[in-house]
């Protein structure tokens, strides 16, 4: 479990030491796991109920991926705005 764990460790927890303020920080807690749900339907285009019969590794990879996609079209994002 914990080889598992620590292969998805960022997955879990803030990896970029921010703190995300307020209501933000509030419904990110509250919602998170919802909003990854919904994501990992929207991506295979299937109902949320299928969403929950992927296997627990076929769906860590899906969300590690879309995870590392949206942290490099954000460090893209902050390094468009660096050269401008």
């Amino acid at each position: 479990m914990e080889s598992l764990l620590s292969k998805y460790r960022g997955l879990f927890t803030s990896t970029d030491g921010g703190d995300a303020g307020g209501e933000q920080r509030d419904f990110g807690s509250r919602w998170g796991l919802f909003t990854i749900i919904e994501a990992m339907a929207d991506l295979h285009n299937i109902s949320i109920n299928e969403v929950f019969k992927l296997g627990g590794l076929e769906f860590l990879n899906w969300w590690a991926y879309m995870k590392e996609k949206r942290d490099e079209e954000e460090e893209q994002i902050k390094d468009a705005k660096r050269t401008l």
